[in-house]
């Protein structure tokens, strides 16, 4: 009788495992207060270049933060101001093949990723290289160059693609849609998907992640919130949960991949966000951030409210 009673929670162990533990990701440049969280988040330091994160950690970045991370693949991460990022598992070069993927959770800010072209054969083709997941959306990416952002006002979903071609599923409704490079979608409180469009608000984002090229590399989501909520008010008829069913569906074995994925790290992220609250921009609905804003303009600073 015991021995059927451990059965299964040992089993429940290794898959629990599965995935994690891989690779690490290597901070290369680092810009005002930045945290990191370890996996059992009772512990926080300061983010210094030249430091390694690895799996189950979480980052911050304040208002005037910045992180690139370099992962194994040579692949480059960098998070915008005022991020909250949990990171679930790293991609790993063991003896020339790429083994795991790099996956995230995102809470709040903005992400862009470099998934760059590899050399390296991959041991599990049937992974995409990169997730990205908010509440029930997840972004899937091998190659080329995306930003995810979460605004504070709706807690809406952006997504962008500069180059290559990214996947973005929800998984409540078993719905995708494939998003080609120069095209971009919103997911309402991370579950409606909208149709792709050609937006304005990516033409004015910073896309550059070399910080010995650029030391202005903070993609200024949070700029062009007047840009984008615009147009999201333009194209919010079009995703509403009728149109769900003009996208395609996914598979059932996909759907539960993904949900038990999410519970895998369920409790470790909801910890993680007890502990790190975002503070709330809004150069819409909030006058103080607005005058501030106002300001950053006609004395042409360049804040993070600041325009390109």
């Amino acid at each position: 009788m015991v021995i059927k009673l451990w059965l299964p929670l040992w089993v429940f162990v290794l898959f629990s495992c599965k995935g994690y533990g891989l690779g690490t990701a290597e901070i290369i440049f680092v810009r005002g207060k930045v945290e990191i969280c370890s996996a059992s988040m009772q512990f926080v330091q300061v983010a210094k270049k030249g430091d390694s994160i690895s799996a189950k950690q979480g980052i911050r970045t304040y208002v005037d933060g910045l992180l690139i991370l370099q992962l194994e693949d040579s692949s480059i991460i960098k998070i915008d101001p005022n991020s909250v990022i949990l990171v679930e598992t790293l991609i790993k070069k063991d003896h020339n093949k790429l083994k795991g993927h790099f996956g995230l959770q995102i809470n709040a800010g903005a992400v862009i990723i470099h998934a760059r072209k590899s050399n390296y054969p991959r041991i599990d083709r049937n992974q995409p290289l990169f997730e990205v997941r908010y509440l029930d959306t997840v972004i899937e990416l091998n190659k080329g160059k995306l930003l995810a952002g979460v605004d504070l006002t709706n807690n809406n979903l952006w997504v962008s693609v500069k180059e290559g071609q990214a996947k973005i599923i929800n998984f409540v409704w078993g719905k995708y849609v494939d998003l080609k490079f120069g095209y971009s979608v919103w997911v309402e409180l991370g579950q409606l998907l909208s149709m792709p469009g050609k937006y304005a608000w990516p033409l004015r984002l910073n896309w550059q992640m070399n910080p010995e090229k650029n030391a202005r590399l903070q993609s200024n989501f949070y700029a062009l919130e007047i840009t984008r909520q615009d147009e999201w008010k333009d194209h919010k008829q079009s995703s509403r949960s009728g149109e769900n069913s003009r996208f395609s569906t996914i598979s059932a074995k996909r759907m539960k991949e993904l949900h038990y994925k999410k519970i895998q790290t369920e409790e470790l992220f909801t910890k993680f966000n007890q502990q790190t609250k975002p503070e709330k921009i809004s150069i819409l609905s909030d006058e103080k951030s607005s005058d501030s804003n106002k300001k950053l303009q006609s004395s042409r600073q360049q804040g993070i409210l600041d325009f390109n």
